[in-house]
C-alpha cells in the first residue's frame, strides 16, 4: 500500500531552508524520502493575522521560496492570493502550498487547495490512500472539505498555553476538541498530552512518540574553530541554542554567569520581544549569538563543555518534549536541565535541577573530567533518532488503513 499526504505544517517551508527545524521538519523529510510515501503536498503556515499574511505574501509567493539544498523549483501554479510549488531532490513528488486566503477563512483555504490538487492529479494521477496530516490547529476545515482516507494530527505542544496565542484560546479549545474526536489518529510528543486529548474526547487512538534526533549530524560534527567563535570567549564554555522566549530564565543566567566568571556563557538563538535580555547581555561573560542556521547548530554545540537548559517549569512546558536535550546528548555534552516534560526519561545521566543554587553545583560537577563516560550519551539515544520515530508512525498508520 502507498499514500500520499497532504500535512498542514506550523512553520513555511522558506523557513526551514533559512535554518529553522523543528518535529514537524524532521518528520517531513523522513516521509519525503520513504518509498511508500509517493506524493506530499505541503500547506504552508496558514496565517491569521494580518502581519504574518503580509510576511508569508511577500516571503512565499511574490518571490520565488529560497531553496537549499533539496532542490529546484520545477513547476508553479499560481494566483493573487496562493500558490503551488514542485519541488525536486525527494524520492516523493513534493508540492509547496502557500496562501494567505486564511485571513478571509478556512474554507477558501479548501477551495484553492483542492483546486490545485485537481491540477496535480489532471496531470499526474496517483493510485494511493491519502492522508492528512496535521500540526496546525488553528483550523479543522479538512475534516469537511479535503477528501481523505485517514486524518492524523501531530501534537507538538500546546498552543492554548503558548505566550503567542493568547488572544486566539477559544478557538483552539474548540478545535482541539474536534481534532479529539474526529482525529483518525494523534499522535504527541508527550505522556501529558496523551492524558490531554483523553480527557476532551479521544479514546485509543492516541499514540506517545517523543522527538527525536539526527544522531549522525550531531554525532560527527565539528566544532567551531577558534575564528568562527566570539572573539575572546574561553573554555569552559556553557552554552544554550534554541528560542529565547518567555520560558527562559534569565536570571537563572544572570545567577549562574555571575557565580562562574571563569567561564563562558553561550546563548544561541533569536530573542522574541519582551524578553528582558538586558540582564544578562551587560555581562563580561555573557555572548548572545542570536540566530544560526539548522546546519551550524550540532557545531555551535560540539563547541560547548555543558549544555544547559534553564526553562520554567510552567504549563506550558508541561505538554512540550525538549529537542535540545537529544542534541546536546547526540554531540555527547553533559547537560543541567531544569525539570520538563519528557526529561525525566534521561535522569541517569542528566543532572536535573530546579533551584538556581542545586544547577550551580551541578554545572560544576559535571565539568569534571571524570564526571561519565560519554559513550553512555550515544548508547542512551539508540532509539531516538528520526527516521527511527517517523518509521513508528508510519507503522501506526498503515495498520490503520489496513
Amino acid at each position: 500500500m502507498d499514500i500520499e499526504i497532504i500535512m498542514y505544517n506550523m512553520s513555511c517551508f522558506c523557513e526551514w531552508q533559512k535554518g529553522i527545524s523543528n518535529r514537524n521538519y524532521q518528520v517531513f523529510k523522513k516521509l519525503a524520502n520513504h518509498p511508500k510515501v509517493k506524493r506530499i503536498i505541503a500547506v504552508d503556515f496558514l496565517p491569521f493575522t494580518v502581519k504574518r499574511a503580509a510576511r508569508n505574501w511577500l516571503e512565499n509567493i511574490a518571490y520565488s521560496p529560497m531553496i537549499g539544498e533539496t532542490g529546484k523549483i520545477e513547476k508553479k501554479y499560481k494566483g493573487l492570493t496562493s500558490q503551488m510549488i514542485k519541488i525536486s531532490g525527494y524520492k516523493a513528488e513534493v508540492y509547496v502550498f502557500s496562501t494567505i486566503n486564511s485571513i478571509i477563512s478556512y474554507k477558501l483555504v479548501s477551495k484553492t487547495l483542492n483546486k490545485f490538487i485537481n491540477k496535480i492529479y489532471y496531470k499526474a494521477p496517483l493510485k494511493t490512500k491519502r492522508v492528512i496530516w496535521s500540526y496546525f490547529p488553528m483550523t479543522v476545515d479538512y475534516f469537511e472539505n479535503i477528501d481523505s482516507d485517514l486524518t492524523v494530527f501531530d501534537a507538538v505542544d500546546n498552543w492554548i498555553y503558548h505566550e503567542s496565542f493568547g488572544n486566539y484560546r477559544y478557538t483552539l479549545r474548540k478545535n482541539y476538541k474536534t481534532i479529539a474526536k474526529k482525529s483518525d489518529l494523534i499522535f504527541t510528543v508527550s505522556k501529558e498530552l496523551v492524558d490531554f486529548f483523553q480527557k476532551i474526547g479521544a479514546k485509543d487512538n492516541v499514540k506517545w512518540i517523543s522527538n527525536g534526533v539526527e544522531l549522525k549530524r550531531f554525532k560527527n560534527a565539528k566544532p567551531l574553530t577558534s575564528k568562527e567563535l566570539p572573539l575572546n570567549i574561553k573554555h569552559p564554555i556553557v552554552g544554550y541554542i534554541g528560542t529565547i522566549q518567555d520560558r527562559f530564565r534569565v536570571n537563572l543566567v544572570k545567577y549562574l554567569a555571575k557565580k562562574n566568571p571563569d567561564k563562558s556563557f553561550l546563548i544561541v538563538g533569536p530573542v522574541w520581544a519582551g524578553v528582558n535580555i538586558e540582564k544578562i547581555k551587560i555581562l563580561p561573560n555573557v555572548y548572545l549569538i542570536g540566530r544560526v542556521p539548522y546546519n551550524k547548530a550540532c557545531r555551535y554545540i560540539k563547541s560547548f563543555d555543558v549544555g544547559i537548559i534553564p526553562h520554567k517549569n510552567d504549563r506550558f512546558v508541561k505538554y512540550t518534549n525538549s529537542l535540545k536535550i537529544l542534541e546536546y546528548l547526540a554531540c555527547s555534552k553533559p547537560v543541567v536541565t531544569t525539570p520538563g516534560s519528557g526529561v525525566e526519561r534521561f535522569s541517569e545521566i542528566v543532572e536535573i535541577k530546579e533551584k538556581k543554587q542545586e544547577f550551580n553545583k551541578a554545572l560544576n560537577k559535571i565539568l569534571k573530567p571524570d564526571y561519565m563516560n560519554k559513550q553512555i550519551y550515544q548508547d542512551a539515544l539508540a532509539q531516538h533518532n528520526w527516521k527511527y520515530k517517523a518509521d513508528k508512525m508510519l507503522d501506526v498508520i498503515f495498520k490503520k488503513l489496513s
